[in-house]
């Protein structure tokens, strides 16, 4: 299941997650810049912040367009849950888009306003997200959260029978687990 109609990002956290670095990039060239040593700390912040900001974005952005059909905002699928990357830094960076946007869906669209979209897709397994001692289980906790209070995100198995055809072979998912 990556898709509910409209448009699908298949693997939107993993997407963007090189841009997490690109930000810490532009970051840490603020204080280079101004001739100041690098406090890691608050670059770390600046950055967190920044992906927030995204995020809330997005949501606004998806819930607020108009297609050419008019008044109807384009369907639109995220994919989300299971972070990965060509190293430690980007999988955290993964996680980092993937709970920010979670967190900006329950938001909502201002004044605590339901979304109609994203469709938000939280990709589930074993060895990853779905048991209190995997690395991402926070993240699978806060999507229930979302789930109970705003109905999104769906939850999609990968270690279901009918997915793990597809999966089974996935370099991504076989690497973490």
């Amino acid at each position: 299941m990556d898709q509910f109609g409209g448009v699908s990002l298949p693997d939107f956290d993993i997407a963007l997650a090189p841009y997490v670095e690109a930000t810490r990039e532009e970051e840490r060239e603020f204080f280079i810049k101004a001739g100041k040593e690098v406090d890691e700390n608050y670059v770390e912040m600046r950055t967190e912040f920044r992906v927030q900001q995204a995020m809330q974005s997005v949501i606004c952005n998806l819930n607020t367009m108009h297609s050419r059909a008019g008044s109807q905002v384009p369907f639109s699928s995220l994919n989300i849950g299971i972070p990965k990357g060509k190293n430690e830094q980007e999988e955290k960076d993964c996680a980092l888009i993937c709970e920010h946007i979670i967190k900006a869906y329950m938001n909502g669209g201002g004044n605590n306003e339901a979304c109609i979209f994203p469709n938000l897709i939280f990709r589930t397994k074993k060895g990853i997200n779905i048991e209190p001692t995997d690395k991402y289980y926070y993240l699978f906790e806060l999507a229930c959260e979302s789930a109970s209070k705003k109905m999104n995100p769906t939850f999609c198995s990968l270690d279901a029978v009918c997915n793990r055809r597809f999966y089974e072979n996935d370099i991504f998912t076989n690497i973490m687990g």
